[in-house]
């Protein structure tokens, strides 16, 4: 059975989670494959597919949608570099739980003066800053001011070793929020509540499995 996914969704929250399900289905082997093109452009048959909504998502049927939610990330190494950091005063919803996150929430104003990291991609089918900052009505823009890739794994590696601030997808970032790997700088956040979408692709019949694997991803992105 094939399982298509997104490169990020499928490095960073399947493959961690995969052993739960081979313990529950010892019987059913299932084979991830990843891509940054959307489903549409697959010349593989598969089973089940994982990507961002609205993408385009070719012949297929939808079988559910998930929720997400992207804010800014940043290293514990690169909140301490900032001098601002230092001399922002804490808010009063302020939570500190170390000395180098002692001045968060930092205020959304200073997104501008901080150095930004940009996953940028043809066609931009993931949100970037500055629709980030419009969907929240900051009145900021930022561009692409900052250091831009075109590969988010390498994005997320450049935040890990305090380059900069990124923005993160929740179901993509949180091992490396629980093991304060990286911090949220900013209490702001942009929830999706259809952000992910698992997709049948039609004109065959399912792989013995299929329903299986689409009820535990049902459960796990619930």
């Amino acid at each position: 059975m094939v399982l298509r996914s997104q490169l990020c969704e499928g490095l960073y929250w399947l493959l961690p989670r995969l052993s739960d399900f081979y313990q529950k289905h010892p019987e059913v082997a299932v084979r991830v494959s990843t891509s940054t093109r959307p489903i549409s452009e697959s010349e593989e048959r598969f089973d089940l597919a994982l990507q961002t909504s609205g993408r385009n998502r070719g012949n297929t049927k939808l079988a559910f949608t998930a929720s997400d939610e992207i804010f800014p990330i940043c290293s514990p190494k690169y909140l301490e570099t900032l001098q601002t950091a230092r001399s922002a005063p804490p808010r009063q919803d302020s939570s500190p739980s170390g000395p180098s996150d002692r001045n968060l929430p930092l205020d959304i104003a200073l997104v501008p003066k901080l150095r930004l990291l940009h996953h940028k991609v043809e066609p931009q089918d993931w949100i970037d800053w500055d629709a980030w900052l419009e969907k929240l009505e900051t009145g900021m823009r930022v561009g692409y001011s900052g250091i831009v890739y075109d590969s988010y794994p390498l994005m997320i590696q450049a935040v890990l070793e305090g380059h900069g601030v990124a923005l993160g997808w929740r179901r993509t970032i949180e091992p490396y929020l629980k093991s304060g790997s990286v911090l949220r700088p900013f209490a702001e956040s942009l929830y999706l509540p259809d952000g992910l979408s698992i997709y049948q692709p039609t004109g065959w019949q399912s792989r013995k499995g299929t329903s299986d694997l689409l009820k535990w991803l049902e459960s796990e992105l619930s």
